[in-house]
């Protein structure tokens, strides 16, 4: 996952199935989106719940240390 630094945060994720395509993650009024096709039908997508279930784990650390 390659991360580039804006105004707006943003992850340019790698395609499970597609080799070399990308779609774009990012943050946008506290909400993540995804330009991949399942966040266009449904709002929501294996990236976005990732990144989230990350974040989840991450901030777990961070209470334990």
């Amino acid at each position: 996952m390659t991360l580039v630094e804006s105004k707006r945060k943003v992850c340019r994720i790698p395609s499970e199935t597609k080799e070399g395509v990308f779609y774009k993650l990012s943050v946008a009024g506290g909400k993540l989106h995804c330009s991949c096709p399942g966040f266009a039908f449904r709002g929501d997508c294996k990236h976005v719940r990732k990144v989230k279930k990350m974040k989840r784990e991450y901030e777990d650390r961070k209470k334990k240390a």
